[in-house]
């Protein structure tokens, strides 16, 4: 107990351990936090209320219920003479900035936000009054009736010997109490406290009355909530010269020995116990202790938790503490904000832009997305490519060839001249199966023409946008000509295959180099857009509707109207047709792979008699050698044995049937060569109606007069820059301030 009765700067040093040096770098931590705080208040009057980031500054925030006697608790640890009546009396969070009178200086000094405030002979009456005006202004000035959630900034240097900042933040009403006026209000000073207390970095002094049982008071509920383990939380009892009975004064007695017993065990948040105003008079430390023992029934004169003036000793060493522990947590939050600054001027140009430079700017934009389009309209092409292929299947089917053979079977014409009908009729049947696919791809070609002529959207779309290609494919495989099981599950197993092909080749496209770079391309131009005015956006916009409506009628004419149709009528001297028919009417190429996989499944099992036999000397059936030679000759005899049963069976057919056989062979050979063409075709009219004319179109921009007069900045882009500049220049500041703690 013998270091108790110290007071001011010397009992926090004392409490620290560190003399003058602790000292020193208490009030070197104060200063650069009071710095802050002017720093960001200047900034926000330049800016307006909510426009720069909050920073979590280390500060206490004291709450309490109305009438409680917070405003009292601030007066007696402060020297400010606040309002004080029944009722409320704080109407918005004041922040409290305390120092003491220095150099010999004897008449305190007051600023209420930037107004001097003079006093004459000790009368701090026209700082009461100040206080009461400033609040009330504020309050005409909110949308609610009886408070503000705009701060009050006061500057005390006072004789009091502390430095401390404090927030005193208006008290909580009870619901039976209707004093607010409005319910509003009631809820707005429960936000504007936990706006306040539940920040990590807040050190929160709840005052309660001593008299009324804590449950009961609604400040601590909020504290609690905020902090639920205690440990940024001191309790402050007030108005400990009265009591109501004996038993209470007994109770109040055991929790400050108790009290005491913590703090002097090193618990520096043990609560604390003051009276402020005995008997509604103004007392000093020594009166305060005094009711306070005369109260409870005990001696408190020497007792650390109790007086005004031993808390306010024990609150610099707290906030000193919680300065230096959330130093790195300020410069991280400094840091963010500057970064987001940062992009934000990143985003929309340092500096204002003129036409040219905005009508280039789209053009690089225009043409990055001209380069990735083009890449993403590979991947799609090769989706057709392959949904192309899978309706083979369907264009080989045999019964298919059978149905419009029969269809179209003339009795007055010769036998041996029959089909020529049925193959006109298949290859439109074929074609027909084609629509769909190319629909698809010719729609998501104009898909991606449509996203990326709008620089404003984010682009590429997903990898899964174009797996309707295969869908089609599916749709197609069953469009034989007729109906049967065996066809629909080779049209419903091309569609399958060609839907697996389709989602891995977008999945490559999502992670290919060339993607991923030329994406990244994309976003840097589509971010220096956005400060473009909404009249220019749609200025392009109508631009580009033009574009996509000359490009949509061309490519689907070309397509459609030109490679589809002429696919519908024979029309090639393509030698590869007379190859390939003869080779499948001579050898038919099925024959063959079939014979060669019954030979095939012969050896295998060959193999696997050998390995059971030879255990000794063979652990599985892939170890067993092959012959060859002997297998390649067996081969041959199979292939030729099958090939000329094959010709036995045909001789035996009607000259009909035998014509029937070599259309369906023609219409095989056919496929072949026209599939190629139809694919081919189709990328010359994507690139010919899609990709060049984009290109012009995109280069065509920088020249455009109706362009050029409309590319002017947005209106709000000149204010979104000052802000940016103005809080990285206020962070700045702030750095500044934190880097002079210690030094």
């Amino acid at each position: 107990r013998g270091k108790r009765g110290r007071s001011g700067s010397g009992a926090m040093a004392a409490a620290r351990g560190e003399g003058d040096e602790g000292t020193r770098k208490y009030t070197s931590a104060l200063t650069a936090l009071e710095g802050v705080r002017r720093s960001l208040l200047e900034a926000e009057s330049t800016l307006g209320a909510g426009r720069v980031p909050p920073l979590r500054i280390p500060q206490i925030c004291v709450v309490g219920d109305q009438s409680a006697g917070k405003s009292a608790l601030m007066q007696a640890i402060s020297d400010i003479p606040f309002p004080t009546a029944t009722g409320t009396c704080t109407r918005c969070a004041i922040i409290v900035e305390m120092h003491p009178l220095e150099g010999g200086e004897e008449t305190p000094k007051f600023r209420i936000d930037d107004v001097d405030i003079r006093v004459v002979d000790d009368d701090t009456s026209p700082v009461t009054a100040a206080l009461k005006k400033r609040q009330q202004e504020l309050v005409d000035k909110s949308t609610l009736k009886q408070f503000s959630d705009v701060p009050l900034r006061v500057e005390a240097t006072t004789r009091h010997p502390h430095r401390l900042v404090a927030v005193d933040l208006p008290g909580i009403v009870h619901a039976a109490d209707d004093s607010y006026g409005d319910e509003g209000s009631s809820e707005m000073v429960k936000a504007l406290i936990r706006k306040y207390i539940e920040p990590a970095e807040t050190l929160i002094l709840v005052v309660l009355q001593a008299s009324r049982d804590d449950e009961t008071q609604a400040a601590l509920n909020l504290a609690r909530a905020a902090d639920p383990s205690g440990s940024r939380t001191l309790r402050v009892y007030t108005k400990m010269d009265v009591t109501e009975s004996a038993d209470q004064a007994r109770v109040l007695k055991s929790r400050v020995q108790s009290a005491d017993k913590r703090h002097l065990a090193g618990d520096e948040l043990a609560p604390h116990f003051v009276a402020c105003r005995p008997n509604g008079v103004i007392a000093n430390a020594e009166t305060e202790r005094a009711a306070i023992a005369k109260a409870v029934g005990g001696d408190c004169a020497a007792l650390g938790v109790v007086g005004g003036q031993a808390l306010a000793d024990r609150l610099e060493p707290l906030l000193c503490a919680r300065i230096m522990r959330n130093l790195d947590s300020m410069r991280k939050q400094i840091a963010d904000a500057k970064a987001a600054a940062n992009e934000e001027l990143r985003l929309i140009g340092k500096h204002p832009k003129r036409p040219d430079e905005i009508l280039h700017l789209l053009e690089k934009s225009l043409l990055a997305r001209q380069l990735l389009m083009n890449n993403l309209i590979g991947h799609r092409l090769d989706a057709f490519r392959e949904a192309i292929h899978a309706t083979k299947a369907a264009a080989d089917d045999a019964d298919a060839i059978a149905e419009v053979f029969e269809a179209t079977y003339s009795p007055f014409a010769p036998p041996f001249f029959q089909g020529q009908a049925a193959f006109d009729m298949r290859v439109r049947q074929i074609c027909d199966m084609w629509e769909p696919i190319a629909d698809a791809f010719v729609s998501s070609v104009l898909e991606l023409l449509a996203q990326a002529t709008e620089p404003w959207q984010r682009f590429p779309p997903p990898p899964a946008a174009a797996t309707h290609i295969g869908g089609a494919a599916a749709a197609a495989g069953g469009a034989g000509g007729h109906d049967t099981d065996d066809e629909d599950e080779t049209g419903g197993a091309a569609g399958e295959e060609s839907k697996a092909t389709v989602t891995a080749d977008e999945a490559r496209a999502a992670t290919a180099p060339r993607t991923v770079g030329a994406s990244l391309a994309v976003r840097r131009e589509e971010d220096s857009l956005h400060s473009v005015a909404d009249t220019f956006k749609s200025a392009v916009r109508s631009n580009a509707l033009e574009l996509q409506a000359s490009v949509s009628e061309a490519l689907r004419d070309g397509v459609f109207n030109g490679d589809l149709e002429r696919e519908r009528e024979f029309g090639t001297a393509n030698h590869y047709l007379n190859s390939k028919f003869e080779a499948e009417l001579t050898v038919p190429t099925e024959i063959i792979e079939t014979a060669v996989k019954q030979r095939w499944a012969v050896a295998e099992a060959g193999r696997e008699a050998t390995a059971k036999k030879r255990p000794d000397r063979y652990t599985s059936a892939s170890q067993v050698p092959i012959d060859g030679a002997q297998l390649c000759s067996s081969m041959v005899e199979d292939v030729t044995t099958a090939i000329e049963a094959h010709f036995a069976v045909l001789a035996t057919k009607s000259v009909k049937e035998q014509q029937m056989h070599r259309t369906g062979v023609a219409v095989k050979a056919y496929w072949a060569v026209m599939h190629k063409t139809f694919v081919d075709n189709t990328l010359k009219a994507v690139r010919d109606r899609v990709a060049h004319r984009f290109e012009r179109w995109c280069r065509s921009m920088a020249h455009s007069d109706a362009l050029r007069k409309a590319a002017v900045e947005a209106p709000d882009i000149m204010a979104r820059r000052q802000r940016a500049n103005e809080i990285i220049r206020v962070m700045n500041d702030c750095e500044q301030h934190l880097r002079s703690i210690g030094a």
